[in-house]
C-alpha cells in the first residue's frame, strides 16, 4: 500500500479556500468503515456518499477501482496496541486495490497547516512492494510504502545541505529495528506541521518516531531529525489523504487535535501452573495487555486459580476461584502473575489422571470407577464377600473378590449401619479404605454394609 497526504485543489470539490479550523478539537474525518453507512461488500465510492459538507462524496475513486468494505481480518485481533478511534467496533474494515490509481479521502474542511499542527492516524496491513512504486505526483507532502525487504520507505524532500538549504527529493528507508510483517496491523500516526518556510511530518509506527539522517531536525536545524520535508514544501493546505495499491485499512482519522500515540502501556500476563492448567488466559485469550483492561482468567476444569499478583483491581477479589476477573492498571510496563494449582480433592487427582470431564463426573457417569480409583475404560465391581460375627460386640466385614482393584487405594470408603429390626437403621458410620477386611465394634442384632 502506497499512502499519501496531499492537496486536493486539482479536484477542485471542497472548499475553494482554507476554512479556518474552529477553537474546539475537531475530527475532519473520521472513518471506521462500520454500520449504519458501511456495509459488507460495499465499494469505497459509496461509502458515506452524499454525506454533510462532502460535495458528491466523501471518497474519490476512479472508476476501475476495485477497494471494498469487507469483514474482519481475524490477524486484526493480534494488536494490542491503541487505536484511532475509541471504542470503535473492529468488524468492518477497507480492503484496497486501486487498480494502478489514487484513491483519496476528501477532508470536510481543508486544513491550514499554518494555523496549526494537522494529524492523521489510522489503522494498516501493508502489503510488500516488489518494485519500488513509482510516485510522479509533485502536489503531495510525504509517500509511504514498504519494499520487497519488508522496510518501511518514505518519499520526501530533504536538505542537500543546512547552507544554502535546497531542497532535493529523496527515498529514506527506515530502520525500525524489525521488518514490517505483511501479516500484522500496525497503528500509523503522522503529524503536519509549519516552520516556516517549509511543511513537514513526523511519522510513528505504533506510537514510535521513526528518524532518518534524511529528516529534518527542526530544534537544531540540521538533518537526522524526525520531520520530512514535504514533496511540495510551500503549499501548506492539507485537503486529502490519498491510497494506492492494496492492503487493508481501518479507523481512519484526521483531526487538528493530537491523538494519543504514545506507546501503550504493556502488561505481561504470566501463569504459573502445570501444563493445560489453564482454559483461558484471558478475555480475550492474549499474552498481554494494556493499562486499564478487565481480564478474566479461568482455571481449567480441576484447577483453580489460588493467587494472583501484580497492579490489580483487588475489588470483590477472592481466591482460591476458578475464575477471576480483575483490572490491572499500571503506569508502566509491568507483569501480572496469576498461581494455579489442581484442586484438592481426590475426585480431582482422579479425574486428572484419566482425563474425565467436569460434566462426566457431575453426571455421575463414572461414579463406580472413581471410588474404586480404576480406569474409566475397566469394569469392575466389590461384594461383600462375608460378616463374620466373632462374639457379642465384634464383627469383620470382608470385601471381593476381584484382581484389578488395589483396596488400600481406592477412594470409596466402608460404611455401616446397625439396626435391631431391619426396618430401623443407624446413622451410616463410615469405617475407612484401608484394607480387605475390617473389623469393627458393634451391639446390635444387624449391620449393613456398603461401599461409597
Amino acid at each position: 500500500m502506497n499512502l499519501t497526504l496531499k492537496q486536493l485543489f486539482k479536484f477542485g470539490v471542497v472548499c475553494a479556500s482554507a476554512c479556518a479550523l474552529s477553537a474546539s478539537a475537531t475530527d475532519y474525518v473520521s472513518d471506521s468503515f462500520e454500520d449504519p453507512e458501511g456495509v459488507d461488500g460495499k465499494a469505497i465510492g459509496d461509502y458515506k456518499l452524499n454525506m454533510p459538507n462532502s460535495g458528491d462524496t466523501n471518497w474519490f475513486a476512479n472508476a476501475s477501482d476495485a477497494s471494498v468494505i469487507v469483514t474482519n481480518d481475524p490477524t486484526y485481533a493480534a494488536y494490542t496496541g491503541g487505536y484511532p478511534i475509541a471504542g470503535a467496533d473492529k468488524e468492518l474494515i477497507l480492503s484496497l486495490d486501486t487498480a494502478g490509481n489514487e484513491l483519496s479521502r476528501a477532508v470536510t474542511n481543508v486544513l491550514d497547516i499554518e494555523d496549526g499542527d494537522v494529524y492523521v492516524d489510522t489503522m494498516v496491513q501493508f502489503v510488500l512492494s516488489d518494485e519500488a512504486p513509482v510516485i510522479t505526483e509533485t502536489d503531495i507532502k510525504v509517500a509511504l510504502y514498504v519494499n520487497s525487504e519488508s522496510n518501511l520507505v518514505v518519499e520526501s524532500k530533504m536538505y542537500s545541505n543546512t547552507v544554502d538549504y535546497v531542497h532535493v527529493r529523496t527515498n529514506s528507508v527506515i530502520d525500525l529495528g524489525y521488518p514490517i510483517d505483511p501479516a500484522k496491523w500496525y497503528r500509523l500516526s503522522m503529524r503536519v506541521t509549519f516552520d516556516a518556510p517549509d511543511t513537514l511530518t513526523d511519522i510513528y509506527i505504533d506510537g514510535t518516531l521513526i528518524t532518518h539522517p534524511n529528516a529534518y531536525d527542526i530544534d537544531n536545524a540540521v538533518n537526522g531529525g524526525s520531520s520530512f520535508l514535504s514533496i511540495d514544501p510551500l503549499e501548506m493546505d492539507l485537503s486529502a489523504v490519498s491510497f494506492k495499491g492494496t492492503g487493508l485499512l481501518d479507523e481512519l482519522v484526521v483531526s487538528d487535535t493530537a491523538p494519543d500515540i504514545s506507546t501503550p502501556t504493556v502488561i505481561q500476563l504470566v501463569f504459573a501452573g502445570g501444563s493445560g492448567s489453564f482454559a483461558t488466559l484471558a478475555e480475550p485469550d492474549v499474552s498481554s495487555v494494556t493499562s486499564g483492561t478487565e481480564v478474566i482468567m479461568t482455571a481449567a476444569e480441576w484447577y483453580e486459580i489460588t493467587g494472583v499478583t501484580g497492579p490489580i483491581d483487588e475489588t470483590g477479589f477472592a481466591v482460591p476461584a476458578n475464575a477471576v476477573t480483575t483490572t490491572v492498571t499500571s503506569a508502566s510496563d509491568c507483569t501480572v502473575t496469576a498461581t494455579v494449582a489442581q484442586v484438592d480433592s481426590d475426585l480431582a487427582d482422579w479425574a486428572v489422571l484419566y482425563g474425565v470431564s467436569k460434566a462426566q463426573a457431575d453426571a455421575g457417569t463414572y461414579n463406580n470407577n472413581y471410588l474404586l480409583n480404576i480406569s474409566p475404560s475397566e469394569v469392575a465391581e466389590i461384594v461383600i464377600e462375608s460378616i463374620v460375627i466373632v462374639d457379642t460386640n465384634i464383627t469383620e466385614i470382608t470385601l471381593g473378590p476381584t484382581n484389578i482393584i488395589d483396596f488400600g487405594s481406592m477412594y470409596g470408603a466402608l460404611s455401616v449401619s446397625n439396626s435391631s429390626d431391619l426396618v430401623s437403621w443407624s446413622v451410616p458410620m463410615e469405617v475407612g479404605n484401608a484394607a480387605e477386611t475390617y473389623t469393627i465394634t458393634n451391639g446390635l442384632n444387624f449391620i449393613k454394609a456398603v461401599v461409597k
